[in-house]
């Protein structure tokens, strides 16, 4: 199964809240891509996901994921990176 979904990401998007994302991503049994109109990086990857933070000019971004918990890794997903609060539980 593989979902898409269109997301707005908040504005206050840092290291701390990328770890967040990742440590998140990896407790889904599911390949999870992030999509910019330039860039695709694994939602997994330390590195792919600070490349993109740092890179981003358009806050709207593409969640893909293929899986056995896609559905459900979309939602978590979706909702942690629109989250504009500093705490955000996982």
């Amino acid at each position: 199964m593989e979902l898409t979904s269109q997301c707005q990401i908040s504005p206050g998007l840092n290291l701390a809240k990328v770890l967040r994302f990742i440590k998140t991503a990896d407790q889904f049994n599911c390949y999870i891509l992030i999509e910019t109109n330039k860039t695709t990086v694994n939602a997994k990857s330390l590195l792919g996901m600070c490349m993109l933070a740092a890179s981003l000019t358009n806050r709207r971004v593409t969640l893909r994921t293929s899986g056995t918990d896609a559905e459900m890794a979309l939602d978590h997903l979706k909702k942690l990176l629109s989250d504009d609060s500093e705490e955000i539980t996982s």
